[in-house]
């Protein structure tokens, strides 16, 4: 389960590479066409899910007293404009998964300058970057172990922090913008196609 958040979140970032990145480094459109489309293809289905999920969320709460009115209205808000991973206490609320879609409009919004940063890099620096990340991405958790060695009670505030924060899972959305990157791989240039597989597949 874990590792497929983490491959969601790499694939994420490789394919707004290869779709949006010119072989040049630089975006094959502009920040507000990016937005746009990007909002259009996800916020809709988002809505109208988290509509299908209020009444079950009220009446579970109704009749469970799992939460309080004001947590669940501050719940509703926070997944309906997608900032619900920024808050611990309501990563999980209404509809749990979309914690993760919460981390990704965070990534969209910040595409370009990720991709600024990512291309303005030599390709050593590159390699050296891909070789960093997984480093970077595992230490909240060792710190996290480091001080809760027991693994610390399950959906407490720092277990949420270290598990939903976008800002600690934006390693491995830059590990896939830079294997898109490091290959060429562009669906505006497909000479990419010609690499041998042995080298697409390492």
């Amino acid at each position: 389960g874990y590792f497929s958040t983490s491959l969601f979140f790499v694939i994420s970032g490789f394919i707004l590479s290869y779709l949006y990145i010119r072989p040049d480094g630089r975006m094959s459109q502009s920040k507000r066409a990016f937005w746009i489309a990007r909002v259009a293809r996800v916020y809709p289905l988002h809505i109208s899910i988290l509509l299908l999920a209020a009444p079950i969320a009220t009446v579970v709460v109704a009749f469970t007293g799992a939460a309080e009115v004001f947590d669940l209205v501050v719940g509703g808000l926070l997944c309906a404009t997608l900032l619900q991973a920024w808050f611990p206490a309501y990563a999980l609320s209404w509809n749990a998964p979309t914690w993760a879609l919460s981390a990704v409009a965070f990534y969209y919004l910040a595409f370009p300058w990720l991709v600024t940063a990512v291309c303005g890099q030599s390709r050593r620096q590159q390699f050296v970057s891909l070789a960093a990340l997984p480093i970077i991405s595992l230490t909240p958790t060792f710190l996290y172990l480091a001080a809760f060695p027991d693994g610390g009670e399950p959906l407490s505030f720092w277990h949420e922090f270290v598990m939903r924060t976008p800002l600690l899972w934006i390693p491995h959305f830059l590990m896939g913008t830079l294997l898109a990157r490091l290959f060429s791989i562009s669906r505006c240039d497909l000479t990419w196609h010609n690499a041998t597989p042995r080298r697409v597949s390492w």
